[in-house]
């Protein structure tokens, strides 16, 4: 699951998120942008930790797939308007 209207960034590997029928079936989450808009706090909780910006503070986040026509790995980063890493997460399906 990919949001971006939490304004935090946060990342959970699925331990928290078992949002299905199924035991077990764990879905990733991953909040990425509240750009330049005040934070909220939402969910959770999250494997792999928040960052609530300050006021004023720029945050985004960004997600990366490398598919080699096998497994898929998926990289999601979520930074600070200074791009210094506050949350990371990277998961193989």
């Amino acid at each position: 699951i990919l949001c971006g209207d939490a304004h935090m960034l946060a990342a959970d590997d699925g331990r928290s998120s078992d949002y299905t029928g199924v035991s077990g079936l764990r879905l990733p989450v991953l909040h990425g942008s509240p750009l330049d808009q005040d934070a909220s706090l939402k969910g959770g909780p999250y494997s792999h930790g928040t960052h609530l910006p300050g006021p004023g503070e720029g945050c985004f986040g960004w997600v990366n797939v490398h598919d080699e026509g096998g497994e898929v790995r998926v990289e999601f980063t979520g930074c600070d308007e200074f791009n210094e890493v506050r949350v990371r997460l990277a998961f193989t399906v």
